[in-house]
């Protein structure tokens, strides 16, 4: 038996051999909530995927990896990311208001 070229649709299937993370990592890592992480997957910030319409998501770590980089390069270095502001919110909360204008 002859084994049969990559799909087309080979980048859907490689989302599940790249190493994932739970939402609640997520959002200790970048020092922010839970939903908030959510609103950067529904945004496009961060990439995950649900193994079912209702189920926990799993977000690619690399993705993760690659935001904070972003974030790191408008924010100064001074200060590190998951630092809260006076109100509470984190930098990363805080970039995401700015960017949609939102409070």
């Amino acid at each position: 038996m002859q084994r049969r070229p990559p799909a087309q649709n080979s980048r859907q299937l490689s989302l599940f051999q790249e190493e994932t993370v739970s939402v609640q990592w997520a959002a200790e890592y970048l020092g922010c909530s839970v939903m908030t992480v959510l609103r950067y997957v529904e945004a496009g910030f961060i990439q995950g995927y649900q193994m079912c319409d209702r189920g926990w998501w799993r977000l690619l770590k690399a993705s993760i990896f690659e935001y904070e980089t972003k974030l790191r390069g408008k924010v100064s270095m001074s200060r590190p990311a998951a630092r809260r502001s006076d109100d509470g919110s984190s930098r990363a909360e805080v970039e995401f208001n700015e960017q949609h204008g939102t409070l």
